[in-house]
């Protein structure tokens, strides 16, 4: 059974999410089920059926015995300290999945993005433009700087001596 709960009404005391069971809901029901057919080894299907029904709906007397925060499925903790939230590892990185993205969301509301200085140059469209003149100037001053004629010059007699690589050519043969 997956009933999901709308965006808005997420982590909200009272609303149930029901999820796909974790882990300790399973081992939970296992047990449970187990106790019962120990006691009516006789019952069928549809016996079980209400018994599973019947513990989903009820309020545990056991203080050992919770809802899980996630999927919202009765299971047993048998931590140490009986302070466990969630019935599994899944159930918990949903929860946190859910948690950190309701943080995001009050996050973006109360402080807006801050203007980013990445956003002057439109590069992933089919034409890549500048947003304006001054902004393509200053990018330019940030970064680059043009090279003199000495250096140019330097650069291509080393590009003939090694050529494309990093290997010198050899530019004469040698007689023996």
């Amino acid at each position: 059974m997956t009933i999901k709960q709308p965006y808005e009404n997420e982590l909200q005391p009272g609303h149930y999410l029901f999820e796909e069971p974790g882990e300790g809901v399973i081992q939970y029901a296992r047990a449970i089920t187990a106790q019962y057919l120990e006691e009516n080894p006789d019952a069928d299907r549809e016996e079980l059926l209400d018994l599973m029904a019947a513990i989903i709906d009820q309020k545990p007397d056991n203080k050992r015995v919770k809802r899980c925060d996630f999927c919202r499925y009765l299971w047993h903790d048998d931590s140490k300290r009986n302070n466990k939230r969630t019935c599994s590892d899944e159930c918990k990185r949903g929860l946190k999945t859910l948690q950190k993205r309701k943080q995001r969301k009050v996050k973006t509301v109360e402080e807006p993005p801050k203007e980013n200085r990445g956003h002057k140059y439109y590069a992933h469209y089919e034409y890549p433009f500048w947003v304006s003149e001054q902004a393509m100037l200053s990018s330019r001053i940030d970064g680059e700087s043009f090279m003199n004629h000495d250096a140019i010059d330097r650069i291509s007699a080393e590009q003939e001596i090694y050529g494309g690589g990093n290997r010198k050519v050899v530019t004469h043969e040698r007689l023996d």
